[in-house]
Protein backbone atom coordinates (compact mmCIF):
# COMPACT_ATOMS: atom_id res chain seq x y z
CA UNK A 1 0.00 0.00 0.00
CA UNK A 2 2.80 2.21 0.91
CA UNK A 3 4.72 1.85 -2.50
CA UNK A 4 1.15 2.33 -4.57
CA UNK A 5 0.79 5.79 -2.87
CA UNK A 6 4.03 7.15 -3.45
CA UNK A 7 3.57 5.99 -6.66
CA UNK A 8 0.48 8.47 -6.48
CA UNK A 9 2.37 11.05 -4.89
CA UNK A 10 1.25 10.34 -1.43
CA UNK A 11 3.32 10.51 1.58
CA UNK A 12 2.52 7.86 4.17
CA UNK A 13 3.92 6.66 7.50
CA UNK A 14 4.29 3.32 8.82
CA UNK A 15 3.89 2.61 12.25
CA UNK A 16 3.46 -0.35 13.58
CA UNK A 17 1.22 0.07 16.76
CA UNK A 18 0.45 -3.76 17.77
CA UNK A 19 3.27 -6.45 18.38
CA UNK A 20 1.80 -10.02 19.04
CA UNK A 21 3.54 -11.78 22.09
CA UNK A 22 3.78 -15.51 22.69
CA UNK A 23 0.88 -16.77 25.72
CA UNK A 24 1.66 -20.34 27.53
CA UNK A 25 -0.75 -22.73 26.38
CA UNK A 26 -2.01 -25.85 28.05
CA UNK A 27 -3.92 -28.55 25.61
CA UNK A 28 -4.15 -31.86 26.53
CA UNK A 29 -6.86 -32.81 23.91
CA UNK A 30 -4.04 -31.90 21.20
CA UNK A 31 -3.36 -35.70 20.55
CA UNK A 32 -7.41 -36.52 20.30
CA UNK A 33 -8.17 -33.33 18.40
CA UNK A 34 -5.52 -34.26 16.00
CA UNK A 35 -6.88 -38.15 15.44
CA UNK A 36 -10.74 -37.24 15.29
CA UNK A 37 -11.76 -36.83 11.82
CA UNK A 38 -15.20 -35.41 13.26
CA UNK A 39 -12.76 -31.89 14.62
CA UNK A 40 -11.74 -29.36 12.16
CA UNK A 41 -9.47 -26.90 13.12
CA UNK A 42 -9.90 -23.39 11.59
CA UNK A 43 -6.73 -20.11 11.62
CA UNK A 44 -8.05 -17.04 12.21
CA UNK A 45 -4.67 -15.13 10.33
CA UNK A 46 -1.22 -15.33 9.38
CA UNK A 47 0.11 -14.78 12.80
CA UNK A 48 -2.04 -17.20 14.32
CA UNK A 49 -0.30 -19.83 12.40
CA UNK A 50 3.12 -18.52 13.23
CA UNK A 51 2.57 -19.19 16.96
CA UNK A 52 0.56 -22.48 16.00
CA UNK A 53 4.16 -23.88 14.53
CA UNK A 54 5.92 -22.72 17.16
CA UNK A 55 3.77 -24.68 19.82
CA UNK A 56 3.94 -27.76 17.65
CA UNK A 57 7.84 -27.27 18.24
CA UNK A 58 6.97 -27.12 22.02
CA UNK A 59 4.46 -29.75 22.45
CA UNK A 60 6.91 -32.33 20.38
CA UNK A 61 4.49 -32.91 17.14
CA UNK A 62 6.80 -33.31 13.85
CA UNK A 63 4.22 -32.70 11.47
CA UNK A 64 0.81 -31.26 11.63
CA UNK A 65 -1.17 -34.10 9.58
CA UNK A 66 -4.44 -33.62 11.01
CA UNK A 67 -7.73 -36.07 10.56
CA UNK A 68 -10.10 -33.50 10.19
CA UNK A 69 -10.45 -30.77 7.73
CA UNK A 70 -8.32 -27.56 7.91
CA UNK A 71 -9.77 -24.58 7.27
CA UNK A 72 -8.31 -20.53 6.93
CA UNK A 73 -10.37 -17.30 7.21
CA UNK A 74 -8.53 -16.10 4.20
CA UNK A 75 -6.35 -17.26 1.30
CA UNK A 76 -3.60 -15.59 2.72
CA UNK A 77 -3.32 -17.50 5.79
CA UNK A 78 -4.19 -20.55 3.94
CA UNK A 79 -1.37 -20.04 2.07
CA UNK A 80 0.81 -19.92 5.11
CA UNK A 81 -0.53 -23.08 6.28
CA UNK A 82 0.24 -25.00 3.50
CA UNK A 83 3.69 -23.39 2.96
CA UNK A 84 4.89 -24.67 6.54
CA UNK A 85 2.87 -28.00 6.26
CA UNK A 86 3.37 -29.28 2.90
CA UNK A 87 0.40 -31.75 1.73
CA UNK A 88 -1.85 -29.96 4.06
CA UNK A 89 -5.01 -28.69 1.88
CA UNK A 90 -6.82 -26.01 3.65
CA UNK A 91 -10.36 -24.61 2.75
CA UNK A 92 -11.05 -20.99 2.67
CA UNK A 93 -13.73 -18.88 1.53
CA UNK A 94 -13.96 -16.30 -1.36
CA UNK A 95 -14.31 -13.49 0.49
CA UNK A 96 -11.69 -13.14 3.41
CA UNK A 97 -13.81 -12.66 6.56
CA UNK A 98 -15.79 -15.11 9.46
CA UNK A 99 -18.87 -14.07 8.22
CA UNK A 100 -18.24 -16.05 4.79
CA UNK A 101 -16.54 -18.90 7.00
CA UNK A 102 -18.89 -20.12 9.16
CA UNK A 103 -20.93 -20.65 6.19
CA UNK A 104 -18.98 -23.53 4.70
CA UNK A 105 -20.81 -25.96 4.49
CA UNK A 106 -17.87 -27.92 4.96
CA UNK A 107 -17.11 -26.60 8.06
CA UNK A 108 -20.34 -27.23 9.91
CA UNK A 109 -20.57 -30.85 8.85
CA UNK A 110 -17.63 -31.12 11.61
CA UNK A 111 -19.06 -32.23 15.06
CA UNK A 112 -16.27 -29.69 16.82
CA UNK A 113 -13.83 -27.17 15.74
CA UNK A 114 -10.25 -25.91 17.46
CA UNK A 115 -10.46 -22.23 16.79
CA UNK A 116 -6.41 -21.40 16.43
CA UNK A 117 -5.93 -17.48 17.93
CA UNK A 118 -4.94 -14.82 19.94
CA UNK A 119 -6.66 -13.90 23.17
CA UNK A 120 -9.89 -11.86 22.57
CA UNK A 121 -11.33 -11.47 19.32
CA UNK A 122 -14.61 -10.83 17.81
CA UNK A 123 -16.41 -14.15 18.63
CA UNK A 124 -18.70 -13.99 15.87
CA UNK A 125 -17.34 -17.65 14.81
CA UNK A 126 -17.75 -19.14 18.09
CA UNK A 127 -21.39 -18.18 18.11
CA UNK A 128 -22.49 -19.07 14.94
CA UNK A 129 -20.74 -22.73 15.03
CA UNK A 130 -22.09 -23.34 18.56
CA UNK A 131 -25.67 -21.89 17.78
CA UNK A 132 -25.33 -24.59 14.17
CA UNK A 133 -23.93 -27.37 16.37
CA UNK A 134 -20.39 -27.15 16.51
CA UNK A 135 -18.54 -27.71 19.81
CA UNK A 136 -16.05 -24.90 20.07
CA UNK A 137 -12.23 -25.50 21.76
CA UNK A 138 -10.78 -21.82 21.59
CA UNK A 139 -6.87 -22.12 21.50
CA UNK A 140 -4.78 -19.07 22.45
CA UNK A 141 -1.67 -18.84 21.57
CA UNK A 142 -0.72 -15.19 21.77
CA UNK A 143 -2.12 -11.60 22.72
CA UNK A 144 -2.10 -8.28 20.89
CA UNK A 145 -0.19 -5.53 23.01
CA UNK A 146 0.07 -1.61 22.08
CA UNK A 147 3.53 -0.88 21.06
CA UNK A 148 4.85 2.79 22.29
CA UNK A 149 6.43 5.20 20.49
CA UNK A 150 8.47 8.04 21.80
CA UNK A 151 7.94 12.02 21.49
CA UNK A 152 10.34 12.27 18.62
CA UNK A 153 8.76 9.52 16.52
CA UNK A 154 4.98 10.80 16.97
CA UNK A 155 6.70 13.99 15.64
CA UNK A 156 5.54 12.94 11.89
CA UNK A 157 1.91 12.19 12.76
CA UNK A 158 1.49 15.72 13.48
CA UNK A 159 1.27 16.50 9.62
CA UNK A 160 -0.84 13.38 8.79
CA UNK A 161 -4.13 14.20 7.55
CA UNK A 162 -5.74 10.85 7.49
CA UNK A 163 -5.07 7.74 9.98
CA UNK A 164 -5.74 4.33 8.71
CA UNK A 165 -6.49 2.03 11.44
CA UNK A 166 -7.67 -1.82 10.00
CA UNK A 167 -8.75 -3.38 13.48
CA UNK A 168 -10.49 -2.26 16.56
CA UNK A 169 -6.96 -3.46 18.21
CA UNK A 170 -5.10 -0.80 15.91
CA UNK A 171 -6.94 2.01 16.56
CA UNK A 172 -7.00 1.39 20.51
CA UNK A 173 -3.00 1.17 20.02
CA UNK A 174 -3.35 4.50 18.04
CA UNK A 175 -5.38 6.57 20.69
CA UNK A 176 -3.35 5.05 23.42
CA UNK A 177 0.02 6.70 21.46
CA UNK A 178 -1.72 10.27 20.97
CA UNK A 179 -3.11 10.10 24.62
CA UNK A 180 0.69 10.13 25.81
CA UNK A 181 1.99 12.87 23.40
CA UNK A 182 3.72 15.51 25.47
CA UNK A 183 2.62 18.43 23.11
CA UNK A 184 -0.61 19.17 24.44
CA UNK A 185 -2.25 21.16 21.25
CA UNK A 186 -0.88 19.08 18.94
CA UNK A 187 -2.73 15.89 20.48
CA UNK A 188 -5.94 18.00 20.74
CA UNK A 189 -5.06 19.39 17.05
CA UNK A 190 -4.78 15.13 16.12
CA UNK A 191 -7.64 13.94 17.98
CA UNK A 192 -9.94 17.18 16.75
CA UNK A 193 -8.33 17.17 13.09
CA UNK A 194 -7.25 13.76 11.54
CA UNK A 195 -9.68 11.84 9.50
CA UNK A 196 -9.67 8.02 10.14
CA UNK A 197 -10.20 5.48 7.36
CA UNK A 198 -11.06 2.13 8.42
CA UNK A 199 -12.69 -0.99 7.20
CA UNK A 200 -15.68 -1.83 9.05
CA UNK A 201 -18.53 -0.46 10.91
CA UNK A 202 -17.25 -2.10 13.59
CA UNK A 203 -14.08 -0.18 13.72
CA UNK A 204 -15.85 3.24 13.28
CA UNK A 205 -18.29 2.12 16.32
CA UNK A 206 -15.54 1.83 18.67
CA UNK A 207 -13.88 4.99 17.90
CA UNK A 208 -17.45 7.41 18.39
CA UNK A 209 -17.43 5.25 21.88
CA UNK A 210 -13.57 6.77 22.59
CA UNK A 211 -14.98 10.37 21.65
CA UNK A 212 -13.71 10.29 17.83
CA UNK A 213 -16.40 12.51 15.60
CA UNK A 214 -18.15 10.34 13.63
CA UNK A 215 -17.91 13.15 10.82
CA UNK A 216 -14.07 12.48 10.77
CA UNK A 217 -14.92 8.50 10.65
CA UNK A 218 -15.00 6.91 6.96
CA UNK A 219 -15.60 3.55 6.20
CA UNK A 220 -14.32 1.52 3.39
CA UNK A 221 -16.52 0.18 0.58
CA UNK A 222 -13.74 -3.29 0.86
CA UNK A 223 -10.51 -4.13 2.38
CA UNK A 224 -8.13 -4.32 -0.76
CA UNK A 225 -5.67 -1.49 -1.25
CA UNK A 226 -7.87 -0.67 -4.24
CA UNK A 227 -11.03 0.93 -2.18
CA UNK A 228 -8.19 2.20 0.59
CA UNK A 229 -7.02 4.48 -2.49
CA UNK A 230 -9.90 4.87 -3.83
CA UNK A 231 -11.54 6.62 -0.50
CA UNK A 232 -8.04 8.33 0.23
CA UNK A 233 -8.75 10.07 -3.22
CA UNK A 234 -11.86 11.10 -2.32
CA UNK A 235 -11.40 12.77 0.95
CA UNK A 236 -8.38 14.13 -1.20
Amino acid sequence: LSQQLAELNMVSVDYPVIKNQAISCHFPSLNNCLNNQDCSWIFISKPAVLFFNQFLVQAGVARFTPKGKVFAVGKSTAQALESAHPGLSVLAPEQANSEALVTMTALLESASSVLVKGVGGRGLIQRELTDKGVAVIELDLYQRVPQLFSEAELASWYDCKVVLATSVDISKAVLTNVKNMVNVDKKHDFLQKSRWLVLSERIKAFLIQQGVEQTQIFVCDASDNVSIIKLINELA
